[in-house]
């Protein structure tokens, strides 16, 4: 029988030894760590640091928006990168895959990049998925990337001039496997329409694109239905047209797009043109409410509030969306008689109290006054979904507001948990806001109640 200081020694050199479960159920504990905890779970006990010694549990590092890692990794580009280096040196030339979709940092400052100039070749040899951080790479450093890893798939967002994103959508070398996942297009030098034009054939079948951004002009229907018809081939979800001189021979494009299968996501922003009206909003406002998978509509600068008629039926289309989380209505409005702020008040009302999907309204400088805003801190009552409800600038209210109307709906709805942007009008007559100091009574009890509910929800989960 060997002494005890020896059989010590025997039982270190066991892989297993103190393991306080099976290694198969250890195995399942450790590959649903995120990565910053497994690196710490090295340094528990020799058992477990022998355990992790394996390679394969660092062949995939996940740095991606769910992946579990402390914030603080992701939001500095400098801890992400140590991180990252730490994984990649435990993979011992084995890395497979990569996601950094999480990963914050500047431009001009590509956390890519720095990582692949001291990657050991091995690692660089052995990856075939990245997923680059969803930030807007210029065509130069997709180029170096490309070129520094040609037998990987390579993910990633992409801002450019319209022409440079053609060699990359029709994926010429060294872009044979590079796939853009967001496309923010920039018009350049008054390019004209036919740049458009080959954007739209070339990214007419293209896979893997979810969201698209267009910033130049699209005056003709021509230029519009080409691109559209291209986006809903493509499968884009996530469309956004800004300031690309839309009128309302637009809308049947739109309404197609809204109707493409799985679209989610539209944004349009414009100069204060009228938009949503005309001949042809009835058949948009249809394709709106035959619509199940749109989860977010913006609309900015769309004078949505000018003929009260057609944004009336405007948003009586959005009332029955299953699927209708958020809602912004962006700079639509003039400050007007009190009868058009009411009425505008009651439409977005009749939204609030028949949906059951959404959750988030923002009505940021619609300049609404206590007229408007009644309505909508009524049907507020009734709501069983709403989370969010932004004010931004609408004009101050008096306390007795605040007391009489918010803070009786706030008090009486359970769903609410934000309320930002409401502004009101000290004794003095001087404006305040939720954020300033020594608030009223009646906003300071919205305030705790608000607070409350966030802190009951944070301790349920």
């Amino acid at each position: 029988m060997p002494p005890r200081r020896s059989a010590r020694l025997v039982d270190l050199a066991n892989p297993h030894f103190q393991l306080p479960f099976p290694p198969d159920i250890v195995a399942l504990l450790f590959s649903l760590l995120p990565l910053d905890t497994r690196l710490r779970a090295r340094e528990v006990c020799r058992g477990w640091r022998f355990f992790l010694e394996d390679a394969s549990w660092w062949e995939c590092v996940d740095l991606g928006y769910d992946c579990g890692v402390n914030p603080r990794f992701l939001s500095d580009s400098r801890l992400a990168l140590a991180l990252l280096r730490a994984a990649c040196v435990r993979a011992k030339g084995n890395l497979e895959s990569l996601d950094l979709s999480g990963v914050s940092f500047d431009d001009d400052d590509p956390f890519v990049l720095r990582w692949l100039d001291s990657a050991p070749v091995a690692d660089k040899a052995s990856l075939r998925d990245l997923l680059a951080p969803h930030m807007r790479l210029i065509v130069d450093h997709v180029t170096a990337l490309c070129r520094a890893l040609p037998l990987c798939r390579v993910r990633c967002g992409l801002e450019c001039y319209t022409v440079e994103a053609l060699p990359l959508l029709r994926r010429e070398p060294p872009f044979a496997l590079l796939t853009i996942n967001a496309l923010v297009a920039v018009e350049h030098n008054d390019e004209g329409a036919q740049p458009v034009l080959d954007l739209a054939s070339a990214l007419m079948g293209y896979f893997g694109m979810e969201k698209l951004i267009m910033c130049a002009p699209l005056t003709t229907l021509a230029v519009l239905d080409a691109l559209v018809d291209a986006a809903i081939s493509a499968g884009i979800k996530d469309a956004a047209f800004q300031t690309c001189g839309l009128s309302q021979a637009s809308l049947p494009a739109l309404g197609r797009l809204i109707q493409s299968p799985g679209f989610e996501r539209l944004e349009v922003i414009e100069g204060l043109s009228a938009l949503f009206e005309g001949p042809a909003l009835p058949a948009f406002c249809e394709a709106l409410r035959n619509s199940t998978t749109l989860k977010k509509l913006k609309l900015m600068g769309v004078n949505l509030w000018e003929d009260m008629a057609s944004a009336s039926e405007l948003i009586a289309a959005l009332e029955g969306l299953p699927a209708l989380h958020e809602l912004e209505l962006l700079a639509n409005f003039e400050v007007g008689p009190s009868t058009v702020q009411r009425a505008a008040g009651e439409c977005l009302a009749r939204l609030i109290a028949r949906s059951t999907s959404l959750r988030a309204l923002c009505l940021g400088d619609n300049h609404l006054d206590e007229d408007g805003m009644t309505p909508i801190f009524q049907a507020l009552s009734g709501s069983l979904t709403l989370v969010e409800l932004i004010l931004y600038g609408s004009m101050a209210v008096n306390q007795n507001f605040a007391r009489d109307v918010v803070l009786p709906a706030v008090r009486t709805n359970t769903s609410l948990r934000e309320l930002d942007g409401l502004r009101w009008l000290d004794a003095q007559g001087i404006e305040w806001g939720m954020k300033e100091e020594d608030p009223p009574p009646a906003m300071e009890e919205v305030e705790d109640i608000l607070k409350a509910r966030v802190l009951a929800d944070e301790e349920a989960a």
